[in-house]
């Protein structure tokens, strides 16, 4: 496929490197699979809403939000098991949230700790987020 240049002949698009060894994963910390029910602190005394926590680590978690929109950017992470976290939003594709916890020194739990908290996966996260 041929590409108009503004002020140019066209040009054919070039592909992104990609290196033949590279680790995609570039986290700071391993993350565990996990089932575990939570609640997002929202502000001003707004109440909470309900989440759930898809994996952990012990510098963040992924989460499934009853509404992704209506997450503020900081907020405490009170899950079913297992003590609260304060949180930042690091990255959201508009279905689910990445955060890392922040405020603390030393996580109360690993993230593997955390993980094994949660028990056995459901097939269902979404609905179990409505029930």
């Amino acid at each position: 496929m041929m590409t108009a240049g503004v002020n140019g002949p066209a040009t054919a698009p070039v592909p992104a490197a990609i290196p033949e060894n590279a680790d995609p994963e570039r986290r700071r910390a391993p993350r565990y699979e996990t089932h575990i029910g939570a609640c997002i602190g929202l502000p001003r005394g707004q109440g909470d809403m309900r989440c759930y926590i898809l994996n952990v680590s012990d510098t963040g978690a992924l989460l499934l939000p009853a509404d992704v929109h209506l997450c503020p950017t900081q907020f405490t992470l009170r899950p079913e098991l297992g003590e609260q976290r304060k949180c930042e939003v690091v990255w959201t594709n508009g279905r689910l949230l990445a955060i890392r916890f922040i405020g603390e020194k030393a996580p109360a739990l690993t993230g593997l700790e955390w993980a094994t908290l949660g028990g056995e996966p459901t097939n269902d996260p979404i609905g179990r987020l409505a029930g």
